[in-house]
């Protein structure tokens, strides 16, 4: 996976930040699967989450996966591309120790 780091300067909006990776997306023949507010291991993060399948093969859909949050005065962002279900307990366990590592070392929400 991918991990951004940015300092927040005002408010964020993850839709808008990512808003180019979803039209390549879409515009590659992505299929939109999920969007949503997830959060995380009991956390008070918020964290905003869009879901697409890349590609399918007879045992596997490729999936790549946005999230975005703002952490104190940072934004934390993840791209991550997996094969579900293969790769997808791998995936969440990525996603929870980035955002685990963000509040502990940036500070909580």
């Amino acid at each position: 996976g991918t991990i951004t780091l940015q300092p927040l300067s005002g408010g964020y909006d993850a839709r808008a930040a990512f808003a180019g990776d979803f039209s390549q997306q879409e515009a590659t023949g992505g299929k939109r699967l999920a969007e949503q507010s997830v959060k995380l291991g009991g956390s008070a993060l918020s964290i905003y989450t869009r879901t697409y399948r890349t590609a399918r093969t007879e045992a596997l859909d490729y999936r790549i996966l946005f999230a975005g949050a703002a952490v104190q005065n940072w934004v934390v962002q993840v791209t991550v591309e997996y094969a579900d279900p293969r790769d997808t307990e791998l995936e969440a366990e990525f996603l929870r120790a980035v955002y685990a590592a963000a509040e502990k070392e940036i500070g909580p929400h």
